[in-house]
């Protein structure tokens, strides 16, 4: 009676153990499959993201008037596949050139070597970021301006000290993908005007990304919102005094064109915030060209 029982025992624990088993392969299968989907999916989305059409490098360095303004629905080249400018149509409104604003690039100053700081240690704040203030700017234009309606055209909606008085702000106003043709968003460090004639920026140059229009909407106002974090937090800690600021282009701002190898490691911090494959190419420009009809200068790529 005793064997029978505990046969009886047996043949129930085994079988219930091997349904429990094949209930958890299959949840595992289930779950793997779920990442594999999840991963091809975002893996897609940046393929079309960093794949689409996007303008040539002549008619970025184009100009129109006092405005770089050019629409472009040519077939992008295979060998430019991004550049740091937010929109299909390239508005480039950052700030009209005018006949000042150039000086000859012979006569700049060599900035000295570049030796990039490790960061502090996680839970001690970076006595740059936690130093620096900054300003949110809203640029309110049309498509031509002069650099009077321009200067008119351009706000400033309050003072930034951290990443919650940028949110309020950021709450308080329309998402970057709804902003109209002419406007910007701008966050410069304070003492800094968002213009290529302040000093700070008048030897200076931009990263520029290129989204497509088809993507504005999903892409750009989470690139502004991390960019912004970042450069008030810790990925630029360690190279934050070479940064003028962001625009909602998007563009970041640097202050020594010249500065080859700081303006690079920028460059890659960018690329790793916003998740941008490494193969990707970013097109630094400088503000500084020598007279009002000449084009912007492409310094270097990364």
């Amino acid at each position: 009676m005793i064997p029978a029982i505990l046969l009886v025992l047996f043949l129930f624990v085994f079988l219930f153990g091997f349904r429990f088993r094949k209930q958890a392969d299959r949840a595992r299968s289930e779950h793997a499959t779920s990442d594999d989907v999840k991963a091809n999916a975002h893996q897609q989305e940046k393929t079309d993201l960093f794949d689409a059409n996007m303008p040539i490098i002549s008619d970025l360095l184009s100009n129109n008037g006092d405005v770089c303004c050019v629409e472009h629905e040519q077939e992008k080249p295979s060998d430019l596949s991004l550049m740091f400018l937010a929109n299909a149509r390239v508005m480039d409104f950052t700030s009209p050139r005018s006949r000042h604003c150039g000086r000859n690039r012979d006569n700049r100053r060599r900035s000295s070597s570049f030796s990039v700081k490790r960061a502090k240690p996680t839970g001690h704040r970076s006595s740059k970021t936690s130093s620096c203030r900054w300003v949110f700017w809203r640029l309110m234009g049309s498509e031509k301006m002069t650099e009077l309606e321009w200067k008119a055209a351009l706000r400033r909606v309050g003072d930034v000290s951290n990443i919650s008085d940028f949110w309020q702000i950021y709450g308080h106003h329309p998402r970057p993908s709804d902003l109209p043709c002419g406007h910007d968003y701008n966050l410069f460090k304070e003492g800094i005007v968002p213009m290529w004639e302040d000093a700070s920026n008048a030897k200076g140059g931009r990263w520029l990304i290129y989204i497509p229009k088809s993507r504005r909407t999903d892409v750009l106002d989470r690139w502004w919102r991390k960019l912004a974090s970042a450069v008030m937090g810790k990925p630029f800690a360690d190279c934050i005094e070479h940064i003028c600021g962001v625009v909602v282009k998007i563009t970041v701002w640097t202050r020594d064109a010249d500065n080859k190898e700081v303006n690079m490691h920028i460059a890659r911090i960018i690329k790793k915030t916003l998740d941008i494959p490494v193969h990707k190419t970013l097109f630094y420009i400088a503000h500084n060209f020598p007279g009002p009809t000449s084009r912007p200068e492409l310094m270097y790529t990364l």
